[in-house]
């Protein structure tokens, strides 16, 4: 189709109500089918499934060249893991790495140059939630908490760690501890804290 190729590869026991290795390789994904203001380039994927159908284990691995959600972009961006369903509650270990993250400003995409996140995700009732997911980058060292409503869109992410060699102009170099609270208001337009 032009919104995907999907390619299909192993089996399900729908006696046993089971998947038997089912694999789901996915091509020229039109990301926009599932996020309107997201946009990629090259982006692929790959879905292994296992096990009982009502609670299935999973390992995935997706990758671009280029993935965008708005302005915000990440370059040579690859996500991985191995998870599984607990009845509505879906756990998704997250291993993402980009090269790069472009539209923050020239400041930010020098310290999030390399940008490497670890941690696990929780999906139930319309909100994904994480506590510790490591962050780091070529100068950043820190824990990430995210609490987002996917209904509403609004989203609060605090951020504690450290920026190593941190360049303050007509100053020189620093490095920072910090603890930072980011999220929207009713209007909007996000704070930071």
């Amino acid at each position: 189709s032009d919104v995907a190729s999907i390619l299909l590869d192993g089996g399900g026991d729908f006696a046993d109500s089971s998947f038997d290795a089912m694999k789901v390789d996915v091509r020229r994904l039109d990301i926009t089918a599932i996020l309107p203001d997201a946009k990629a380039r090259n982006l692929t994927g790959r879905l292994l499934l296992l096990g009982p159908l009502a609670r299935p284990r999973f390992d995935y691995v997706a990758r671009a060249d280029e993935f965008a959600i708005g302005t915000t972009g990440f370059t040579q961006v690859k996500a991985a893991g191995e998870g599984a369903s607990f009845g509505d509650t879906l756990r998704i270990p997250v291993q993402l790495t980009a090269t790069r993250v472009t539209g923050t400003g020239d400041l930010a995409e020098d310290v999030l140059r390399n940008l490497d996140v670890d941690g696990t995700v929780t999906v139930a009732d319309g909100r994904v939630r994480g506590d510790n997911i490591r962050l780091r980058t070529d100068q950043i060292d820190g824990l990430v908490r995210l609490d987002a409503n996917l209904n509403t869109r609004r989203y609060d992410v605090a951020a504690k760690g450290t920026i190593r060699d941190f360049q303050i102009d007509g100053f020189g170099q620093v490095d920072l501890n910090a603890n930072v609270v980011i999220r929207p208001d009713a209007g909007g337009f996000v704070s930071v804290n």
